[in-house]
């Protein structure tokens, strides 16, 4: 008892010991610290280690779209090939240099979609820094990325030079070409157009129209609404009545009302005034003088002009045109000692000698027509208004045949009253004369005179000098001067030069369209080269088919769903402007018409014309059409230069940098968009 008592106090000692260390939390701070140090740090470094992996993908999803929107935009060729793969991937490293955040293994892979568009994949490695101690010694990180061509509501244009160096090589000089054309060039009379050399510009250009479609419908979406019209020209342009051809591959352009229905050509007219006439009867008999009895020489010389012994008419006719008449004539030769002193006279050898004549008697029978007689070359009168709807019209080749009447014709007049004639039938072929214009000065249009209707581009015709006029070749011939001249010899034709006159292929008006109907257009058996270089003449008209507010405005001014439309203009041309005096154009026939140059010299037309040009440029940007210029096989001039908006001119000297060069313009044409 007495020990248990005594051992009281040390229990007691250990059990308070025990409370106080319970309820004492002075060092629990260190334990916890120790105990939750490494969940702690994988917290830590799981933080630390996705943040770098995070910035690593950021960065690396960046470069992907770089890369694939340089893919896409290097795809000049319509495919993916090497050089642009290196080139995607050269843009991806600069965005994501090697190394960047510590990655390793990084790649970049491009690859083209069925659609044509660029799809590329990145991957990388970044490396771990406290969940090493984890095991984790790398993330691997994965981005995706789609680049393509995306193309809002577009009005294309394209004016090509199809003018005859189009059948030259690209590597031709223009000496070279020149001499293809003009010596042996393959002209062909029954197609009237030059033959290609096998590797001809036209091949080309046939190619890079084809592959423009191509690259831009690639970017063509269910939202957008894109139109391609094409002008083709040379020294002309094709455009056509709407009435023409309802329903063809290539319709009309232009509405009959907006023709001329009577215009005045250069021309001639023949001059029908002579009396068709018959002979009959001729006879011819030999009468000797006062049954030989010698004479003079010079008494044989006036017998023989019915002046001996008396003095008489030679020779004698009888009756009045146009009733019958007969004609008597007497000849001889007495200064040739043939019928004074001929054989079996009875003096041969002396100085007076017998003489003979010969008589001879007719009888002519009048038709009461008239025939031929000389040409009056002038500016001449024709009625159009049936032709410029599709009729025929049927002119006079020569003046060969007779009318009824006496009088001066002109060549529709005659064909239509003459006898027997040579005549040709014409159907109008869609090539115009240009309306009113003014011969500017040489340096330039500031501004352009009002009175220039044909620089215009928006003018809808209210009256006939505003109005075109249908072309028509055949009706045009030369003269020495401005003035009227009568003449019975034919002068040339313009239009029968081989480089004089050129209708090319139909233009096309804005309109949707099919792969198959580009090909089928730039392939056709007319899509051939022809003419000389007016390159104002093709810019007018690519901008009068575009324009928002001008002939078709009801149909350029919007698109159906509302949006806004880009419009551009492509220029294609393989040569500088070469107008010609002595050629039949769209501004007639030079010469004698003298619209662009009044009566200057060549070089001054050339200017003039350059002048024109410049002018239609800027009235075509004016109107927010964008313009770009291509050079083909030749170096871009001044004016051409000016022409295109800044950035936009090109030139290319084989067919596979042209074709290149028009991808490009029609990825430039599209914008490059990430889908994700």
């Amino acid at each position: 008892m007495n020990k248990m008592i005594g051992q009281q106090p040390s229990v007691k000692r250990q059990l308070s010991f025990l409370a106080r260390l319970r309820g004492d939390v002075a060092g629990n701070v260190l334990m916890i610290t120790a105990g939750a140090i490494i969940p702690l740090t994988a917290m830590i470094g799981a933080g630390v280690d996705t943040s770098r992996a995070y910035l690593a993908k950021s960065r690396l999803q960046q470069a992907c779209d770089a890369g694939a929107l340089a893919a896409r935009k290097f795809m000049g060729g319509g495919t993916l090939t090497t050089d642009v793969t290196t080139k995607a991937q050269t843009f991806f490293g600069n965005n994501f240099p090697t190394g960047t955040y510590g990655t390793t293994d990084t790649s970049f892979t491009p690859s083209q979609t069925a659609d044509g568009q660029v799809r590329g994949t990145a991957t990388s490695r970044v490396p771990m820094t406290l969940m090493t101690i984890f095991g984790n010694d790398y993330s691997t990180i994965n981005v995706t990325c789609d680049a393509k061509l995306e193309v809002g509501n577009s009005d294309i244009m394209l004016v090509l030079d199809i003018t005859g160096s189009m059948a030259c090589a690209p590597e031709d000089s223009s000496t070279t070409c020149s001499d293809y054309i003009n010596f042996g060039g393959g002209f062909n009379s029954s197609t009237g157009r030059y033959v290609e050399k096998s590797n001809s510009r036209m091949i080309g250009l046939r190619a890079a129209v084809v592959d423009f479609f191509d690259e831009l419908d690639s970017a063509v979406s269910d939202s957008s609404r894109v139109r391609y019209g094409i002008v083709p020209y040379s020294s002309n342009v094709n455009l056509g009545s709407t009435s023409m051809d309802t329903g063809s591959s290539a319709p009309g352009i232009l509405r009959p009302e907006w023709l001329v229905d009577s215009w005045a050509y250069q021309s001639r007219d023949a001059n029908m005034t002579t009396l068709e006439s018959s002979e009959s009867g001729r006879t011819n008999t030999i009468e000797v003088y006062s049954s030989g009895a010698s004479i003079s020489q010079s008494n044989c010389a006036n017998y023989g002009r019915n002046q001996f012994p008396t003095a008489g008419t030679n020779p004698i006719v009888t009756g009045t045109p146009p009733a019958t008449t007969t004609t008597v004539s007497y000849t001889n030769n007495a200064n040739g000692n043939v019928d004074w002193g001929y054989s079996g006279a009875r003096d041969t050898s002396g100085t007076t000698r017998s003489c003979r004549r010969t008589r001879t008697s007719f009888t002519t029978t009048y038709t009461g027509n008239y025939r031929f007689t000389d040409w009056t070359y002038q500016v001449s009168s024709l009625d159009v208004s049936t032709f410029k709807t599709g009729s025929t019209l049927r002119l006079a080749r020569n003046g060969n045949g007779t009318v009824t009447t006496q009088g001066t014709y002109t060549l529709s007049a005659l064909a239509a009253a003459t006898n027997s004639g040579s005549n040709v039938d014409l159907r109008w072929t869609g090539c115009i004369e240009e309306r009113n214009t003014v011969a500017a000065d040489r340096n330039g249009f500031d501004p352009i005179p009002t009175n220039a209707f044909d620089l215009n581009i928006d003018l809808v015709p209210d009256s006939d000098a505003t109005r075109w006029r249908p072309a028509i070749s055949e009706m045009i011939y030369n003269r020495n001067n401005q003035d009227t001249e009568t003449n019975s010899g034919d002068f040339f034709q313009p239009a029968q030069s081989n480089t004089a006159f050129s209708c090319n292929k139909r233009a096309w008006k804005l309109a949707e369209r099919t792969r198959s109907e580009m090909n089928n257009y730039v392939y056709g058996s007319d899509f051939l080269p022809h003419g000389g270089t007016y390159h104002d003449i093709g810019m007018i008209w690519g901008a009068r088919l575009i324009s928002p507010t001008g002939l078709f405005a009801s149909e350029n001014a919007t698109a159906p769903n509302g949006l806004p439309i880009d419009r551009h203009i492509i220029f294609m041309t393989d040569g500088d402007m070469s107008p010609s005096k002595t050629s039949y154009t769209m501004y007639g026939f030079e010469k004698l018409d003298n619209r662009i140059d009044e009566n200057t010299a060549t070089e001054d037309l050339k200017n003039r014309h350059n002048a024109r040009f410049v002018a239609a440029c800027n009235a075509a940007r004016a109107k927010g059409i964008t313009i770009w210029v291509v050079g083909f096989s030749q170096a871009l001039t001044p004016q051409l230069t000016a022409c295109a908006d800044p950035g936009n001119s090109f030139t290319s000297s084989d067919t596979a940098t042209l074709r290149r060069q028009f991808r490009q313009i029609a990825s430039r044409i599209a914008q490059l968009r990430l889908e994700r």
